[in-house]
């Protein structure tokens, strides 16, 4: 039986976050699953996530749930994801792959098996991530446009960066020693709506250590159908919408 580090942030979103985590029971039942969870701190009271946690005290038997005890927002998020970092690092050489993924997503039918399976029969001694969502970007952070690549009966695209929800062995975080640089202030000088650059700063360093990032070609998660918590003007802007079939 495999073991997986599922690591999943959320702010104010208790009840998608109980949503994702049902699924993640039924689809994740023939693997030892450790759950991080990692919640932005927020004030108000609608926003209440003991349903959420008496969920995870009676479903999985390892799981930790940490709530900040300030709001970190899109400029602090970085330590939102060191917070859980920190936590997966004292399991280091227990898991067999990671998964990060968002309060407000929802993943396919069979997502485990099927996210393993890809990523296994990518042919490829450097691959070290394979991304599980497809929002149809040609380049993003790293300035690498995507290009077909097919290994073992699968199609997807090479595409030198991560984003929102992806999976890999515990050696892409030994590679950060389990921390993520804060993103320089400079990054929202031209532009406010610009996201928290935590994802940006971990392709590119991905990219500097010679390794390869993949994302499949038909989305594993379903993605972007309600408001930002984080970057609601980004939203409106850019169709980031993503859908499992």
């Amino acid at each position: 039986m495999k073991t997986l580090c599922v690591f999943i942030t959320t702010y104010k979103r208790p009840e998608l976050l109980l949503h994702l985590l049902t699924q993640i029971k039924h689809y994740g039942s023939e693997y030892k699953i450790h759950l991080i969870i990692i919640q932005d701190y927020s004030e108000d009271w609608e926003y209440d996530y003991k349903n959420c946690i008496d969920y995870l005290r009676f479903n999985f038997d390892s799981y930790h749930y940490q709530p900040q005890a300030e709001h970190k927002g899109k400029k602090k998020y970085h330590e939102c994801i060191n917070a859980g970092l920190e936590i997966m690092q004292g399991y280091d050489g227990y898991y067999d792959y990671f998964f990060k993924l968002d309060d407000d997503q929802q993943i396919a039918p069979g997502f485990f098996d099927d996210a393993i399976r890809q990523y296994q029969a990518i042919m490829d001694p450097r691959k070290i991530a394979l991304t599980l969502i497809n929002v149809g970007r040609e380049i993003c952070w790293t300035r690498v446009y995507r290009k077909p690549y097919f290994s073992a009966g699968y199609q997807y695209f090479f595409t030198q960066w991560v984003d929102m929800a992806f999976m890999g062995p515990p050696r892409f975080w030994r590679c950060f020693n389990y921390s993520i640089r804060k993103t320089s202030p400079s990054w929202w000088d031209k532009d406010e709506t610009r996201g928290s650059g935590v994802y940006r700063t971990i392709s590119k360093k991905v990219v500097s250590l010679n390794c390869n990032i993949y994302q499949v070609n038909r989305s594993l998660v379903a993605h972007g159908f309600h408001e930002s918590k984080m970057n609601p003007e980004a939203r409106q802007e850019n169709d980031l919408k993503s859908i499992y079939e």
